[in-house]
């Protein structure tokens, strides 16, 4: 959703945010894989983008997964899936054209380990989002600084 987007669905709201509970920095409290069964870790998305990003050991949120020849002389390898078996080259050829295929596989965590999820605080009856750069309010999308527990 966008700023805009977001500005707009809380313009009309009244009322105040009062947090309840510990406003302490969150930790990543359990471990989380994807699909492809890379471990995933939890990292900033980037310096101007307050949200997360899951990537693995190597620091990457996407993996190419070309075949290497495609890699190096495309031309060559559809030519070879062609002489092998053209409806595979039709089927795929189509669907890269139209935007329906990447050879990226994009981290999700769809794995998680087993144990107690660490509980944040709550506003407005709602437990709120944490972010790289605080607790985010969902119902007024306010802005909340961690604060080491006191």
């Amino acid at each position: 959703m966008s700023r805009a987007a977001l500005a707009q669905r809380t313009a009309g709201r009244v009322g105040r945010c009062n947090p309840e509970g510990n406003l302490a920095p969150w930790v990543h409290g359990l471990r989380s894989w994807c699909r492809c069964g890379e471990e995933l870790h939890h990292q900033r998305t980037s310096p101007t983008v307050n949200d997360w990003t899951e990537v693995d050991s190597q620091g990457r949120s996407h993996i190419d997964q070309a075949p290497a020849l495609l890699r190096e002389d495309p031309k060559r390898w559809w030519a070879e899936l062609f002489a092998a078996n053209p409806q595979a080259y039709s089927t795929l050829r189509a669907a890269v054209d139209l935007g329906h295929h990447s050879w990226f596989h994009i981290h999700r965590a769809e794995v998680y380990a087993i144990g107690p999820v660490p509980l944040g605080p709550t506003c407005h009856g709602r437990p709120m989002r944490a972010s790289p750069d605080g607790w985010e309010c969902r119902e007024m999308r306010t802005l909340y600084a961690y604060r080491e527990a006191s």
